[in-house]
């Protein structure tokens, strides 16, 4: 599902309030992460992706879009490396 401008601005405001309600949530930190991403802001992404990724390192969404970000940054090792602890953990359900 691809946001339109308003929509993304409303929820990146409302994510805004949440992460500075509850600074550490992992749901908060991947969404806005994601949607940083969809903006082409995959610097402003990381930030987010990596707070999620270290407070849950079990969350496969959060891993995925890290990986997403540092690709779109140009770092080809980091991505691999996410990559793969991702395949392991869907690999092992």
């Amino acid at each position: 599902m691809k946001l339109d401008a308003a929509t993304t601005a409303d929820a990146m405001t409302k994510l805004d309030r949440a992460i500075a309600s509850w600074s550490e949530s992992v749901s908060a930190r991947t969404l806005r992460g994601k949607l940083l991403l969809e903006e082409q802001q995959p610097k402003a992404a990381v930030a987010d992706l990596e707070l999620a990724h270290r407070t849950d390192p079990g969350s496969r969404s959060a891993t995925y879009h890290l990986a997403r970000a540092y690709f779109a940054l140009g770092g080809p090792m980091k991505p691999r490396g996410y990559t793969r602890s991702l395949i392991r953990r869907v690999a092992m359900r």
